[in-house]
């Protein structure tokens, strides 16, 4: 349902209770888990609501992840909408909570989680983004950088043409240089 777009705040009956209320409150971590990475809202006593009811492991998760983001929550994202979260502009560098109370970034938990997930894991996706632009992680940068990245090529293209014999390396460095360097992420 969240996939489809369901509204992960929807409260349900007289007392106006969200499912992650009544997942917390009934100690299913999963389930507490997968609505927090659809960046379902928080009450403001719900870890104390979630030990009063004796889920003690998840009311420590609650407090671990306070302040993420959905890219944050790598373990639950599929790859398929980790890549929706970053072609929208996720940002990997996001820091949660105050500043005063460091906690990691989306990319520092994926480089935490890097080794130990399959290729396609949501962690390896944020890795492959964070990297310089390439052809290789184009597909994972939002829209204006990859429309940025089709002119700049279109320049170097049409660069390239007045350069006779040496354009093939003029568009080699244009490609593996300039690129790079012109595309980012955050633009």
């Amino acid at each position: 349902l969240l996939e489809a777009g369901a509204d992960v705040n929807k409260a349900k009956g007289n007392h106006g209770l969200t499912a992650l209320v009544m997942s917390a409150a009934s100690g299913h971590l999963e389930c507490v888990r997968q609505l927090s990475s659809y960046n379902a809202s928080r009450i403001p006593k719900l870890v104390q609501l979630t030990l009063q009811r004796g889920h003690a492991l998840v009311a420590a998760w609650l407090e671990h992840s306070a302040g993420w983001s959905p890219l944050h929550h790598l373990e639950q994202l599929s790859a398929e909408r980790a890549r929706a979260l970053l072609r929208a502009g996720a940002c990997m560098n996001a820091l949660c909570g105050e500043a005063r109370d460091r906690r990691p970034t989306p990319l520092e938990r994926a480089q935490t989680l890097g080794a130990d997930v399959p290729v396609g894991a949501a962690a390896k996706l944020v890795l492959r983004a964070a990297k310089p632009w390439s052809p290789h992680n184009h597909d994972l940068f939002p829209a204006s950088a990859r429309a940025h990245a089709v002119a700049l090529l279109h320049i170097g293209i049409l660069l390239s043409r007045s350069f006779g014999t040496a354009s093939q390396s003029l568009m080699d460095a244009w490609h593996d240089v300039v690129m790079p360097m012109a595309v980012l992420r955050d633009v």
